[in-house]
């Protein structure tokens, strides 16, 4: 039986000074505090709040440069800056809270992710959702992380650390990279490439996330044929649409039309955002703020709806730098960023923020991987130095409960395998 299939993997690496030691390729412990930290609602809120208009901030971004498909988990990143967050202070902190939509709750944010993460998995089961979350943290042997860091990371997170030689460049890459495939069911087999990680790096921080799902409204694969998708008013590819007659959730919104196709146990959704005809892509990216698309799922009514979904497939892989810094997050980038919550000394800074995400849609539900790398480096010595989808359309897959949206995309040529370097 096919499944609606969701994997996340987040490394973050932090590179710095170099110690010699012996390779412990040991299992981490990665387990989620039960229960988790008691949190106010509002705190709760005020973190989903700030992941929904970080994920449409980055979309934004995305959306300037790339003018194809564009496919991204923002729970998957913004939970990897998070813990990166933990570490930093001082102006590099206040950019990252501010990029990430959690100043308002500060050092709060890191129960408030306990709670949202203890939310959102569930063991799963037949006709019930599945969805798992890891983290590990994987230092150099001998270097003197800050207690009050592995702590923090290891009651909201549940983050174990581990230690590995990074001197061994290969061997540590190869144990952080099994790691990660098993925690994604192999779909994310070598999320670390050999550019990734050197002798300078001294910590990776690792995020995995799970999630499989039945559609709640099965397509019958029978009544899928191959039909015009039209890229522009002139140009159009043939794709296979699935159909589907169901009562689904609707709403009529000026410029666009939204459906909700809900997964099995109807925890997760997926919202399929369709222009009106005549109504560019651009004209509906510049709308999407929170308070816009929540007035829009407001307005959601059950409807009889004729429903044709493109099935498709695709891959996109980006660098997350520019945009970024461009929404704020500059100094994190710099000689001038300050992690020193993570230890003492030396001077660190973010390198690279590497993304990665594969989905197929198809009659019985949806496949989908990401991956992040946020590798960062610093100095090697201690002195400090400075609804009949036809025509393009949005996706967002989200947590009914929470709101949490856990995947955002755009499909503007569903023929197209992605592929972005």
């Amino acid at each position: 039986k096919r499944y609606l299939t969701s994997f996340v993997a987040v490394a973050m690496v932090v590179g710095f000074g170099l110690t010699i030691g012996c390779q412990r390729a040991v299992e981490p412990a990665n387990d989620l505090v039960e229960p988790p930290p008691e949190v106010p609602p509002e705190d709760l809120s005020a973190l989903v709040e700030g992941n929904n208009q970080f994920a449409l901030d980055l979309y934004k971004k995305l959306a300037e440069t790339e003018k194809g498909n564009i496919f991204f988990s923002p729970y998957s990143i913004s939970s990897a800056l998070a813990m990166t967050y933990a570490g930093a202070r001082g102006q590099t902190a206040e950019e990252m809270a501010k990029v990430l939509g959690i100043a308002k709750l500060g050092d709060k944010v890191h129960p408030a992710h306990a709670s949202l993460a203890y939310k959102l998995k569930s063991a799963g089961g037949k006709d019930k959702p599945e969805f798992h979350i890891a983290n590990a943290l994987w230092g150099q042997q001998g270097l003197p992380f800050k207690p009050e860091f592995l702590q923090l990371t290891r009651t909201n997170y549940g983050a174990g650390l581990q230690e590995v030689n990074f001197g061994e460049t290969e061997n540590a890459r190869g144990t952080i990279n099994k790691w990660v495939g098993d925690q994604t069911r192999e779909k994310i087999p070598e999320l670390l490439k050999s550019k990734d990680i050197d002798g300078d790096t001294k910590l990776v921080l690792t995020n995995a996330i799970y999630f499989k799902a039945d559609w709640a409204h099965p397509f019958r694969k029978e009544d899928t044929v191959d039909e015009p998708f039209h890229l522009t008013r002139s140009d159009k590819v043939s794709v296979p649409l699935m159909r589907l007659n169901a009562e689904l959730s609707y709403a009529n919104v000026g410029d666009a039309e939204l459906l909700e196709v809900p997964y099995a146990g109807r925890q997760f959704s997926m919202i399929v955002v369709l222009p009106k005809p005549g109504v560019t892509m651009l004209t509906l990216e510049n709308a999407l703020t929170v308070d816009r698309v929540n007035l829009w799922l407001g307005r959601m009514k059950k409807r009889d709806v004729q429903f044709a979904l493109p099935r498709f497939q695709g891959r996109t892989a980006v660098k997350l730098n520019e945009e970024l810094s461009k929404m704020g997050m500059a100094n994190g980038f710099t000689r001038k960023a300050d992690f020193s919550g993570i230890a003492a000394s030396p001077k660190m800074w973010i390198a690279n923020v590497v993304h990665e995400t594969f989905i197929a849609v198809d009659e019985r539900g949806t496949e989908a991987t990401a991956a992040t790398a946020v590798v960062m480096r610093g100095d090697s010595s201690n002195n400090e130095v400075l609804f009949q989808v036809d025509r393009p359309f949005l996706l967002l897959v989200r947590d009914t409960v929470t709101g949490c949206l856990l995947f955002v995309g755009r499909v503007i040529d569903p023929s197209n395998i992605l592929q972005k370097n």
